[in-house]
């Protein structure tokens, strides 16, 4: 019984948000229930340019699926067991690729403005986001990377990443913007990404040969300072660095007003949480605050768009339900149910 009500008020949690948006038809997508499709192919295949999908967390997979049209799909978010005030249902949808494409996929000749141009993602976990077209949103999702198209001809532009949990990287994209996300340590967070604004992210490292011409500012870099190596003193500016100032040698620069030699113990936050995002917030000493241009903080929680743990979207939340464990046929079920805003 109470499994049945909990995934029913899961997803008319969803329906009742469907007020705040356009005319377009507003979509429920559940793997292990109720909903308009258990599907995703089969939903983006009945949806039309402008509508949009909610995905509800469950632990049967979505599999993969391919975008062909603009389309706004949203999910419950991530790391929901680990992070507090979350859902009552802990599942984050399971989805493995998504392919965001264009009207003619042939490399080379692709048209990157036809197709699925102009979709967004809020909320959504999945492990690969192919995007083959421009001007896509990624908000408050968790993926492993996001690739564009990889054709020296025909690469994808205006790509926004923003409040994101990238676990891999962000390869072959071009004029684009990366905000207040975060990628964990040690690892390269970009591959051939060109004219890019990265702004209040926490990153392992980037080469500057695979961000040309791309600016950093209010980053967190954990691992090293190679982003300075033959760059612009005002590409990389209020950042900061767990390695020393490399000035000394002829092949680097110290930037603009970035700070060096901050080990992570002092930068976040101490004791640290158990979710992955949580410990990247800012320790109540840590050199990062107010450091970042107009006195902001540096890294993902700074800045006027903060990164938001689990990337829990704007939608209303079904935190709490309370019910009894036993039925009185005439006086009915008494059920208590808690919402939270979430703008």
């Amino acid at each position: 019984m109470k499994k049945s009500l909990l995934i029913a008020i899961t997803a008319c949690s969803f329906f009742f948000s469907a007020n705040n948006h356009a005319q377009a038809t507003v979509w429920v997508v559940n793997s292990g229930g109720i909903g308009d499709f258990t599907n995703a192919q089969d939903a983006i295949t009945a949806a039309t340019a402008g509508d949009t999908l909610y995905f509800v967390g469950s632990p049967v997979s979505y599999g993969n699926f391919t975008v062909t049209k603009p389309l706004t799909l949203i999910g419950p978010g991530y790391f929901l067991n680990e992070n507090p005030n979350a859902y009552v249902n802990k599942y984050s949808p399971q989805i493995g690729t998504i392919t965001i494409e264009s009207d003619n996929p042939t490399d080379g000749t692709r048209d990157l403005n036809s197709g699925a141009a102009g979709t967004r993602l809020i909320g959504i976990q999945s492990t690969y986001l192919t995007v083959r077209v421009n001007n896509v949103t990624v908000d408050r999702c968790k993926i492993y990377y996001l690739q564009g198209q990889g054709n020296d001809t025909v690469i994808p532009a205006n790509i926004t990443v923003t409040r994101s949990y990238v676990e891999g990287y962000i390869s072959d994209v071009i004029n684009s913007t990366f905000e207040n996300t975060i990628f964990p340590p040690y690892g390269q967070a970009m591959y051939d990404v060109e004219g890019c604004l990265i702004k209040n992210c926490d990153l392992g490292y980037v080469y500057t040969a695979e961000a040309l011409n791309s600016i950093f500012l209010n980053c967190r870099f954990y691992y090293s300072n190679e982003i300075l190596h033959f760059q612009d003193a005002n590409n990389v500016r209020h950042c900061v660095f767990n390695n020393a100032d490399p000035s000394a040698n002829a092949e680097y620069t110290a930037g603009t007003n970035n700070i060096f030699s901050v080990p992570e113990a002092s930068f976040y936050i101490d004791p640290q949480p158990t979710a992955l995002d949580a410990k990247k917030q800012l320790h109540a000493t840590s050199p990062g605050i107010g450091a970042g241009e107009g006195g902001v903080n540096v890294g993902a929680f700074g800045g006027a768009s903060p990164y938001v743990l689990s990337g829990i979207p704007p939608i209303p939340a079904v935190y709490e339900i309370t019910a009894p464990s036993a039925v009185n046929a005439p006086d009915g079920l008494p059920v208590t149910i808690k919402v939270r805003a979430n703008n």
